[in-house]
């Protein structure tokens, strides 16, 4: 029935940075997205019931410079995981709180985010640099909505150290890559409708 969820999300993906560390990808980017479409592969496994998390694959260092992450022409397909993937966005009230922090900071930071889905386990959204780098945007929001989890929920760790980007080239298409992120609870049978999902949303600077 539409309009009904529950917060369990099955997959999340992406490639991964380091925030205040040396960068790094799991895997290239070439073999993350299918040709040179931006549209990704199958998600990682997950781990199954009682049985041990795969290992994760063995990373590599990243061309961009740091820089890349400050240029507002440039287009980013971000993803941040919770710690271990775990579903500590299943409480309705927080989730609305995680948004609002981030659609404050994008504001202010004159970042426009194209879109955004707050998932159980991870928040995926395309958005592009402002005022102020990706690194230290995110680094900011992380650190805001870890102090919430830990204040509101009693959550001592919310998010892993690193985040996953793709920075989309000139034959990619954002509105594909839009798409594929609306229909994230869809996918994940979290809803019928991508507009059924409460915390999918943009932030347009004007």
């Amino acid at each position: 029935m539409a309009g009904k969820y529950s917060l369990l999300d099955p997959f999340s993906f992406s490639l991964d940075v380091l925030v205040g560390e040396r960068f790094a990808l799991p895997i290239s980017e070439r073999d993350m997205h299918d040709n040179q479409t931006g549209v990704p592969r199958a998600p990682l496994p997950r781990q199954t019931a009682g049985g041990p998390r795969p290992p994760l694959p063995k990373r590599k260092y990243i061309r961009l410079p740091c820089s890349a992450y400050a240029n507002p022409a440039s287009t980013f397909n971000i993803t941040i995981d919770a710690l271990e993937r775990q579903a500590y966005f299943d409480a309705p009230a927080f989730n609305d709180e995680v948004v609002a922090i981030l659609r404050g900071l994008a504001l202010t930071h004159r970042c426009p985010v194209r879109i955004y889905c707050l998932m159980p386990t991870h928040l995926h959204m395309l958005i592009r640099p402002g005022s102020r780098s990706l690194i230290d945007l995110i680094a900011e929001f992380k650190n805001k909505t870890a102090d919430l989890a830990r204040e509101a929920r009693g959550i001592k760790q919310l998010w892993q150290r690193s985040f996953f980007d793709h920075r989309l080239r000139s034959n990619e298409s954002e509105v594909e890559q839009r798409e594929y992120i609306r229909m994230n609870p869809v996918r994940a049978g979290l809803v019928e409708h991508p507009d059924d999902w409460p915390w999918t949303g943009s932030v347009e600077i004007v």
